[in-house]
Formats: C-alpha cells, structure tokens, sequence
C-alpha cells in the first residue's frame, strides 16, 4: 500500500475509535437523565462506584 492510503486508514481508525467513546459517552448522560427523571438514588449524588 501507499503512504498516503496508510495515513489514511489510521486517520480512519482514529476517528473510529473517537467516535465510540462519544456514543459510549452519549449513552452515560442519557442514563444519568433517565435516573434524574424516575427520581433515583443515585441521581442524588450518591456514589455508585462509576465515573
């Protein structure tokens, strides 16, 4: 393979990766909205053990 298509494949890879820790990052407020709605215990600021 080229450079070029090497240097982009990683870019690809990178983005890729970027992006599932901002899906993973979205899913974590949508569950802490979700907790804060039902009025959860843990939405009140007691330590569960995740960050």
């Amino acid at each position: 393979m080229s450079e070029k298509s090497d240097k982009l494949r990683a870019m690809l890879e990178k983005e890729k990766e970027r992006r599932i820790k901002l899906n993973n990052r979205i899913e974590i407020l949508e569950r802490r909205m979700l907790l804060c709605r039902t009025g959860s215990p843990a939405a009140s600021g007691v330590p569960t053990g995740r960050t």
